[in-house]
């Protein structure tokens, strides 16, 4: 938090550093509580080259053209992809961004909406 509270688009989270903190604190814990209720965990991976460029062609494919996604929602996706690989198993994706959600069912990713609590397989 500190390395972003002077960013303006933390105000979205609120006016003062004290709201933000407050207001990502209660909406962490409300994802918390929504993935432990459905069942799934959480789980991280690195950042290789290798998930840049799949970010990348997503990028192109869906962002550039079709104004769908920016290139972090991107890196998200190419991050799915990467763990689902890597375990041998889907991964689901957490997000509410109705576009994201569009690309995921394009692309055949799990999603889960921890706004309205539901998986999409």
């Amino acid at each position: 938090m500190k390395k972003y509270r002077d960013n303006q688009k933390c105000k979205i989270f609120g006016e003062t550093l004290a709201d933000q903190q407050r207001n990502i604190e209660l909406i962490l814990k409300k994802l918390r509580r929504a993935l432990k209720d459905s069942g799934l965990h959480l789980e991280t991976t690195p950042l290789t080259a290798h998930v840049l460029v799949v970010a990348q062609k997503l990028t192109y494919k869906y962002g550039i053209q079709k104004q769908k996604i920016d290139s972090l929602d991107a890196v998200h996706l190419a991050l799915v992809c990467e763990l689902s690989d890597k375990n041998r198993q889907p991964v689901t994706l957490v997000t509410s961004d109705e576009a994201m959600i569009a690309i995921c069912e394009i692309e055949n990713i799990a999603v889960f909406n921890p706004v309205s609590e539901t998986s999409k397989f």
